[in-house]
């Protein structure tokens, strides 16, 4: 009661996961209360959820819960893609393919065309054979 605590690495332990779950997060994004999966996903994302990282990606991108903002977009989506999430390799490529929330850069959407690619996504195939045009 009260003083340290009798861990000496509790300090410094991860914080603790979110109270909401990735499931209420994805059923408020299903049943179309966006504003809701965006409070949800805020603190998933924030744990290193790479799920939710993309979904406030694209909740950004369309301005679903939340005003739009590209800027913001990319940046969610490039923390789902760096932690391996086929969906935000993709959905980085497609904002730095086409200028929105940075300038346009075609080595970037390149770079993660090709790791959605890699884990299966046509798509991107597709968008590299396009690239390469």
């Amino acid at each position: 009661p009260g003083g340290r605590s009798a861990d000496p690495l509790a300090a410094e332990a991860k914080p603790a996961a979110p109270a909401v779950s990735q499931e209420e997060a994805n059923a408020a994004f299903d049943r179309g209360d966006y504003r809701r999966a965006f409070l949800l996903n805020r603190p998933l994302a924030a744990a290193g959820s790479a799920e939710a990282q993309n979904s406030l990606g694209y909740l950004y991108e369309k301005g679903l819960g939340t005003k739009q903002d590209y800027e913001r977009a990319l940046f969610y989506y490039q923390q789902a893609a760096a932690n391996g999430h086929r969906s935000g390799q993709f959905n980085a490529a497609v904002l730095y393919e086409n200028g929105l929330g940075s300038a346009r850069n075609r080595e970037q959407a390149r770079h993660w065309y090709e790791r959605a690619a890699a884990q299966g996504d046509e798509e991107a195939a597709e968008a590299l054979e396009r690239l390469a045009d």
